[in-house]
Parts: structure tokens; C-alpha cells; sequence
């Protein structure tokens, strides 16, 4: 029996330079089209912070930072996807906007797409992929929690646990192309963040 995670991991950035300004001088940024301004301005919707909690607005927001590549924003609007939290629920848009932001090394996002491939939720259903997936976010992230008492390692090995030989060999080549492809260099480094393992409220 294939193992899959039935958690969804969210994570919003806490806001660090956007705090020192208001939200008027933010909005205007924002509004020029400045895509860390678009995102703060997402996250302080998301979380209500000096504005009404507002989960459209929020998508509003990330999505502008999404499309000019912001890879916190994009894995944000994955995640209301996801959840159905301020847009129509979609499976398939949230493993697009999860591949994006995976795609420059946002560990988080790398397991949602695992766990998506694990259980074919918004993608085909794949157990290489998401061995491959599980393996790149390890390696991103080791200590990354995906639940109360597993870490994204042990979630790894027990993926490969039930594999074949054949299947694991392919996942761990698979994870080698995808990571000639994306140097150390071209990655993005998390900063300090907040795990929510709910769907917000």
C-alpha cells in the first residue's frame, strides 16, 4: 500500500521591511507593480494584519506577485487553491502554482506536489514522481515538519519503503536531472516562516 501524507502544508512569510512601512505607502508600491510590495500587501490581507482579513484580496495580491514569478506569492496562491480559501477550490491550478514556486526551491511547495502525485489530486496519480518530488524537498529542507511527528526525510523514506527497486532507482534519477537543472545558486533560501498545518479560518 502507497504511503501518502494527508496534511496540507501552508506557510506565509512573515513580513519583515513591510512592517516598517504603512499600509498607504505599501499599497503604492503595490500598485506600481512591485511584486515583494504585491505580496506583503497579500500576506497582510491573509492575516489581517493592519487591514480587515480579507482571503480574496489576499489572492488578489499574490497572484500579481505570482505571475511576475515570486516564488513565496506563487506558492501562497497554490495554497488557497489547494484550500479553496479566496478562490474557487482547484487542484489542478494549486499543483501549477506549486510547481512554479518548487521549481525555484521552495521545499513546502515540493511536498505539496509530492503529496498531490501520492494521491492524485490535481495531477495523475504517480509514485516516482512523488518519490522524486519527496527526495528534491529532503534535500532543499531535511528538517522541514510535514506533520505533528514526521519530517519530509522520513516522509522520503517511507515512500521508498514501498516502491520497487526499479521505481526508486528512477525517482533518484529523476531528482539528479531536476537538480543539474536547478544549480544551489539559482535557488531561493527560505527565510523565517510560519507553518499552519490548518486551513485558515
Amino acid at each position: 500500500m502507497f504511503f501518502a501524507m494527508a496534511v496540507l502544508v501552508a506557510v506565509t512569510a512573515v513580513v519583515g521591511t513591510a512592517q516598517q512601512e504603512s499600509i498607504e505607502e505599501l499599497r503604492v508600491r503595490a500598485e506600481q507593480g512591485d511584486a515583494e510590495a504585491e505580496f506583503d500587501l497579500g500576506t497582510f490581507y491573509d492575516m489581517g494584519y493592519n487591514v480587515p482579513q480579507d482571503a480574496t484580496e489576499a489572492a488578489r495580491w499574490y497572484r500579481l506577485a505570482a505571475e511576475q514569478g515570486h516564488a513565496f506569492a506563487q506558492f501562497n496562491l497554490g495554497t488557497f487553491y489547494d484550500m479553496g480559501y479566496g478562490v474557487p477550490e482547484d487542484a489542478a491550478e494549486a499543483a501549477r502554482w506549486y510547481r512554479l514556486a518548487a521549481d525555484q526551491g521552495i521545499a513546502v511547495a515540493q511536498f505539496n506536489l509530492a503529496n498531490m502525485y501520492a494521491t492524485g489530486r490535481g495531477v495523475p496519480m504517480d509514485v516516482v514522481t512523488t518519490y522524486m518530488w519527496a527526495i528534491i524537498a529532503s534535500r532543499i529542507d531535511n528538517a522541514l515538519m510535514v506533520s505533528e511527528t514526521m519530517t519530509i526525510s522520513g516522509y522520503r523514506d517511507a515512500v521508498a519503503a514501498a516502491l520497487t527497486s526499479k521505481e526508486r532507482d528512477e525517482g533518484q534519477r529523476l531528482a539528479g536531472e531536476w537538480e543539474t537543472a536547478h544549480p544551489d545558486d539559482s535557488l531561493i533560501r527560505e527565510p523565517d516562516i510560519e507553518f499552519n498545518t490548518t486551513a485558515p479560518q
